[in-house]
């Protein structure tokens, strides 16, 4: 049963993938491959659950690098940023070439006011996935923050560049743009994600104290 709910899960037949771990836990509770498939099937939709569920399934085998890295992205959801990168660490420890880790890691201390730091662990991720837009995009973000203006423009450009149809790259690099008081560049880059993606409310927000 498991094979055939991994392949729907990978199919994106999330909903029937679901059903059949679950069917799988009610027989078997201790399934270390059930456990954390489901934990990741429902951690944006419930994210305490599948750190429990993550949990579980480290308690059982708690050298699988990835399960690590998943409870840490279930983990940032729910706001407990210190426990998130303490499993980002622990990832790492058992696979220092796991760049996911790494980005989880800088979310983390990003949400910590540790800016500094977190700049070191999303270059570190940049090293080992340099072709990721999303690690660019969060890149600018933190130089933002950081008032590194330029830096946060070049980053973002180039998460553009490398996937010009993600809607929350404009969004990011509007921010940018506001903060530097461009305020026309600012309101394009927001219509512009409002092209690619009518339903991202941030964008709307935006557009509104813009105008």
């Amino acid at each position: 049963i498991f094979l055939t709910a991994f392949a729907l899960h990978q199919q994106g037949e999330v909903e029937q993938a679901k059903a059949l771990y679950e069917t799988i836990l009610q027989s078997e509770p201790h399934h270390f491959d059930a456990l954390h498939m489901l934990g990741i099937a429902i951690t944006n939709e419930d994210p305490a659950r599948a750190v429990d569920l993550l949990s579980q399934a480290l308690a059982l085998n708690s050298g699988v690098a990835e399960c690590f890295n998943n409870a840490a992205n279930a983990i940032l959801k729910m706001g407990q940023y210190p426990l998130a990168l303490e499993c980002a660490r622990h990832a790492i420890a058992l696979n220092a070439g796991h760049w996911q880790a790494f980005a989880n890691g800088a979310e983390a201390l990003r949400n910590m006011q540790r800016q500094t730091e977190a700049m070191e662990w999303i270059n570190q991720a940049l090293e080992l996935a340099p072709d990721n837009a999303n690690l660019y995009s969060n890149r600018g973000n933190l130089n933002e923050e950081l008032c590194e203006y330029e830096k946060a423009l070049l980053d973002i450009g180039t998460a553009i560049e490398l996937d010009p149809n993600d809607a929350r790259f404009y969004v990011n690099r509007g921010i940018v743009y506001q903060s530097l008081n461009l305020i026309y560049p600012a309101i394009a880059d927001q219509e512009k994600a409002i092209a690619l993606n009518p339903e991202l409310a941030v964008a709307h927000m935006r557009l509104a104290r813009l105008l």
